[in-house]
């Protein structure tokens, strides 16, 4: 028995069936009219392993799809059918490969359609589909499945044989009296998904063709590899309008063309997959008052594309399924995190970050994807992804619940390292060998797409990292956009995580982005908002330095005689003040106005001031050091005496140099003594503060009694703070001074003195100086309960919780005032305060 070819179409053909049995030697066929097949793409799986083999006929006689472009591919096939080819080669078969819903079995067939309408087959030609991504391994044909049917599809005459063994060899001796006698045969054997699934089919003759087709690239023996990619945008408007039109007639037309360009975003919509093309044109002709611009605005707002291309009997997802059950679980997983790659596309070093594995093993993984055509090659160890399967990959990375964040880090921190490649190499920095410039190059949309992604969900470390690393490649190459977008990206993200020197950085690289671009005006802009930053950087730094209390915090709260329950003060980080200098040069070099650089320089004082205190004397140095240089060419006078000064007693306290030390401060007097007496009034106390840390006490007492002189000349606001506060150390260091010398009373007047004057001033750090040598002073004089009040105050104030040396000789003094309020007889104590008892001098200074 077999089957009648002559005149059968695809779709309502006799098809010959046989079941999986046959191969255990129980032959079961059924003869069959206008069964429907199921494709792999569709809801329904077909029952079991059954092998459907079907007669192909011309393509004048064949009811199929419309078939729109694939000019060259269908070139490419025939040119492998040709009779012609024989004596080209050992080419005897043709595997097509592509994307689920590519459209590799429409090829095949009209190919196969047009070869047999040519009459290059008398030998006969048939098609078989191998349902290789079955879900169900065994609904898989194997070879032994197709050979009693295809024998029966070929015309064999005779009986059957029981045995597998028995049919494929007298399956393979037609092909071979059909060969001698000069008659070729073709076999289509679609949607295979191993060689296994082919490999015995094929024929021995090279008379004889064979097209496969599989979502995998498959090389049987003799066989010519074509990779089917997506339709041009053109041919994919065509497809939908040929479908639609030939369902319901060219009276639709109007419809399709009411809204221009409506049909080609459709086609975009869709990827330009066939599959997901005729699922709209089905769509479309469910529903004749639906407009393609109605239906590409409900797929733009679809939470998934997927959901809505579903025609009710094919579904793109339906056929992605298929294809995503054949991996394996580290497959599986590469495939459903590469959409966390932001960029247009993905390397084989970054697919190896994505999934945490070793280079070579990530670009293995993304081979096998892609000869499972889940990715394609974008180039050398390049690959990418069908918008379409991408949003297929996206859902299943839901369902699975993979932990995206340490994904997303590790690809992040790929690309900082691949981005640092686009800088100079410097000497001795090893670097690692994917690394390289050419890498980077190409990386650049990458790079630019894991920015915007660090930035907007809040990866700011890595965000300001590659910031960092591209800033300096696109200023180099002059690529003023992408340098004003990235300079951009780190100011959004600086602010975000509150970085002051990350915002000034970002604002120096805007600056100069923008001045190269020809925005004057924006460029003043934004360094002028950083130059404020950097002012609120300093400030905020001042105020963590000197301990600013929390909101409702009692300044006379805490345990009497110690220090707890106070608040607690904060100090700077090293690392918060690092960098400093380089960013103020920086600043400095882009501003005009002089008078701004002298205000930046004053700041940058300032904070080396802060550094200083906070025990960085290296990085106070580098901030002073470049405040000195900067207004020396400047000509700014006043900064450099003010440089020199702060140099000194940096020079003294972190470098142990007093010579040094000596020789900065006298420099700085020099410039200023004539011409600024209230700046160098406040040398004067640093200078005495030299001389009593240097034990010259009564060189001391001269400097801080010139000082006092200098800035109470002038002419300054006496009610100024700065001024009241400069006035009050200066009496702290002849205090120090007198005490030295055994002149405690005099030392308890100028304390005192300067303890108002601070108070005035609301300097805590100055006051807190001024009530320990008042206890102290008020302790050699045996005055018990004024030390002990002075000094119990004293160490309530931030000062004494920052300076542990300060701390240990408050808790010293307080210990021994202690001690002799308690072995003081009540009957003869006289608790009043000795400073409320004992008359004042007039003229406060204690001489």
């Amino acid at each position: 028995m077999h089957a009648d070819h002559g005149s059968i179409a695809f779709g309502h053909a006799r098809h010959v069936t046989i079941n999986a049995d046959t191969a255990q030697g129980r032959r079961v066929y059924q003869a069959q009219r206008d069964q429907h097949i199921t494709e792999v793409h569709h809801h329904v799986a077909p029952p079991g392993a059954v092998a459907v083999v079907e007669p192909i006929v011309s393509a004048d006689e064949a009811v199929s799809d419309v078939f729109v472009g694939r000019r060259d591919e269908l070139d490419s096939l025939l040119a492998v059918l040709t009779p012609e080819s024989e004596a080209a080669g050992t080419v005897v078969v043709s595997a097509v490969a592509g994307l689920a819903g590519i459209g590799k079995t429409a090829l095949a067939k009209q190919s196969a359609a047009t070869a047999v309408g040519r009459g290059w087959f008398p030998g006969g030609a048939v098609f078989v589909d191998l349902h290789g991504y079955a879900p169900e391994p065994a609904d898989r044909l194997r070879p032994v499945h197709v050979f009693a049917p295809m024998l029966y599809a070929l015309g064999w005459e005779g009986e059957v044989a029981d045995s597998a063994a028995g049919q494929a060899a007298q399956f393979h001796r037609l092909l071979t009296a059909r060969a001698e006698a000069g008659r070729a045969v073709l076999l289509v054997l679609d949607n295979a998904s191993v060689t296994e699934q082919v490999a015995e089919l094929l024929p021995a003759a090279r008379r004889h063709r064979v097209i496969v087709t599989s979502r995998h690239t498959l090389t049987p023996r003799g066989s010519r590899p074509l990779e089917l990619g997506t339709l041009p945008p053109e041919q994919s408007v065509d497809l939908i309008r040929s479908q639609v039109q030939r369902w319901l007639g060219h009276d639709d037309g109007a419809r399709l063309e009411r809204v221009p360009g409506s049909l080609a975003r459709l086609a975009e919509l869709c990827g330009n997959l066939p599959l997901a093309l005729h699922i709209v044109a089905a769509l479309l002709v469910g529903d004749r008052t639906r407009l393609p611009s109605d239906l590409a605005d409900d797929l733009t707002a679809a939470r998934s594309r997927l959901d809505l291309l579903d025609d009710g009997d094919r579904a793109v997802r339906a056929a992605f399924d298929l294809s995503y059950q054949r991996l394996n679980d580290n497959q599986a997983r590469q495939f459903r995190l590469i959409p966390l790659n932001p960029g247009p596309h993905l390397s084989s070093t970054a697919a190896a970050a994505l999934s945490g594995v070793p280079g070579p093993e990530g670009h293995l993984l993304m081979e096998q994807l892609a000869r499972a055509h889940l990715v394609e090659r974008a180039g050398d160890r390049r690959w990418r992804q069908h918008d379409l399967i991408r949003a297929y990959a996206v859902e299943l990375l839901d369902q699975h619940g993979d932990d995206q964040k340490p994904v997303v880090e590790q690809l992040l921190a790929h690309y900082v390292v691949a981005a640092e490649a686009l800088a100079p190499v410097a000497a001795g920095v090893v670097v690692p060998e994917w690394a390289t410039v050419q890498e980077a190059e190409q990386e650049h949309p990458n790079f630019m797409a894991a920015l915007s992604m660090a930035v907007v969900f809040g990866y700011h470390d890595r965000a300001l990292a590659l910031s960092r690393v591209l800033v300096p490649h696109f200023e180099r190459h002059r690529h003023f956009e992408e340098w004003e977008s990235v300079s951009g990206y780190a100011l959004d993200t600086a602010r975000e995580v509150h970085d002051r020197q990350a915002e000034i950085w970002a604002l120096t690289s805007l600056t100069r982005a923008q001045r190269a671009a020809g925005r004057v005006a924006d460029a003043d802009a934004s360094v002028r908002r950083a130059v404020e930053v950097f002012a609120a950087m300093v400030a905020y730094q001042e105020q963590k330095w000197r301990g600013i209390q929390a909101p409702g915090a009692q300044r006379e709260g805490g345990t009497e005689g110690g220090t707890e329950g106070a608040t607690e003060s904060v100090v700077p980080e090293r690392d918060e003040l690092r960098d400093a200098d380089t960013y103020a040069e920086a600043l400095g070099g882009l501003l005009e106005d002089p008078a701004e650089r002298r205000r930046l320089w004053d700041l940058l004082l300032r904070l080396a001031e802060i550094a200083l205190t906070a025990g960085a004397g290296d990085v106070s140095d580098e901030c002073c050091r470049t405040a000195l240089d900067a207004c020396r060419r400047d000509g700014h006078q006043l900064g450099e005496a003010r440089a020199l000064a702060l140099l000194g007693t940096l020079s003294f306290r972190a470098l142990n140099d007093t010579e040094g030390a000596f020789s900065a401060i006298d420099a700085a007097l020099t410039l200023c003594r004539e011409q600024h007496p209230e700046v160098a009034g406040g040398i004067l106390v640093r200078l005495a503060a030299l001389h009593n840390a240097t034990a010259q006490p009564h060189a001391a007492f001269e400097a801080g009694l010139e000082a006092v002189r200098l800035m109470e000349s002038a002419g300054e606001d006496p009610a100024r703070g700065a001024h009241r506060s400069h006035l009050g150390l200066a009496h702290v260091e002849m205090s120090i001074a007198l005490a030295a010398t055994l002149r405690f009373e005099e030392a308890f007047t100028h304390a005192e003195r300067a303890l108002q004057l601070c108070l005035l001033a609301q300097d805590a750090d100055g006051e807190a100086l001024a009530l320990m040598h008042s206890g102290i002073a008020a302790t050699y004089l045996r005055e018990w309960h004024t030390a002990y009040e002075r000094l119990s105050q004293a160490t309530r104030l931030p000062l004494a919780r920052r300076d542990r040396r300060l701390t240990g000789q408050l808790s010293r003094y307080l210990t021994t005032a202690q001690s002799q309020i308690a072995n003081t007889h009540p009957s003869t104590a006289d608790r009043t305060p000795f400073w409320r008892r004992r008359p004042r001098r007039p003229d406060g200074n204690g001489i």
